[in-house]
């Protein structure tokens, strides 16, 4: 399985304090059956400066001991990076890794709220050629009280990434709800450990595909840590369905507005 989103860097945010907790969290995510980690510490300006040279050096002092080790985990740089006006030209000018330095950029909303001009700083990254990945919005107290906002954020070219614990209960029933709702609902594009540590939150994606399947089925829950983030990995186009609004179960929308993003993007 692929994971996109783990904060396995030592010493870079709120995650493992050294390379023996790193180490750990990585032995730990391979007995999850874990094979490809995109890592993605915290880059809050001010607070988590984690530039792209910083993650490079870390993950490269990261390679090395896993392979005096033997551990057979594959690393990809990346970030979680924090919504912010300054944030597209930083990544245009490299200053801050996307995920696997590819297309994909994931994007870190506030916990309670959706910012004043977030669909424009998302239509910025598409018209520069990235796609960004809203991380976790069933954490998002104003997503979960307001969909149609997350179904008008997909509408415009978002792609989004649920943790593995939403589903299983780590924080709580509420946001366990909205991501069984969200999944049925195909608001969901992608599912990561967010890990940080190599107990308590620590990779689940296991119980994950089995939990998920109940709701999207099994097939639908493999490809989810498997395929589809391999192509994140790669840079590589994905088509997903149209998200279907919670109101209008019935009423499927069909817009062609990502659509055509993509095909730029792609030259598809």
């Amino acid at each position: 399985m692929i994971d996109i989103h783990s904060h396995l860097l030592y010493e870079m945010d709120d995650g493992p304090a050294t390379i023996d907790d790193s180490i750990k969290m990585a032995q730990q995510s391979l007995m999850d059956g874990v094979t490809d980690i995109i890592v993605t510490p915290h880059y809050i300006k001010g607070s988590y400066d984690n530039t792209f040279e910083r993650v490079t050096l870390r993950l490269n002092q990261l390679r090395t001991a896993f392979k005096e080790l033997d551990m057979e985990l594959n690393l990809y740089p990346g970030a979680e990076i924090y919504l912010d006006i300054d944030i597209v030209e930083e990544i245009k000018n490299k200053t801050i890794p996307t995920l696997n330095n590819g297309c994909y950029v994931l994007i870190e909303l506030p916990a309670a709220s959706v910012p004043h001009g977030t669909e424009d700083i998302i239509f910025k990254l598409l018209i520069a050629k990235y796609i960004p990945i809203i991380a976790h919005p069933e954490r998002n107290s104003e997503l979960i009280r307001k969909p149609h906002k997350l179904y008008n954020l997909i509408e415009k070219g978002a792609l989004t990434q649920m943790n593995a614990g939403s589903l299983l209960g780590d924080f709580g029933s509420q946001v366990a709800r909205a991501s069984k709702l969200f999944l049925q609902h195909k608001f969901i594009h992608f599912v990561g450990s967010d890990s940080h540590y190599h107990q308590g939150r620590c990779s689940k994606l296991t119980k994950w595909v089995e939990e998920a399947s109940s709701y999207i089925g099994v097939d639908a829950a493999t490809e989810m840590v498997t395929n589809i983030p391999r192509k994140i990995i790669d840079s590589a186009e994905i088509e997903f369905p149209e998200p279907v609004m919670l109101e209008e179960i019935d009423e499927r929308k069909q817009s062609n507005l990502l659509k055509n993003v993509l095909g730029k993007i792609f030259g598809t």
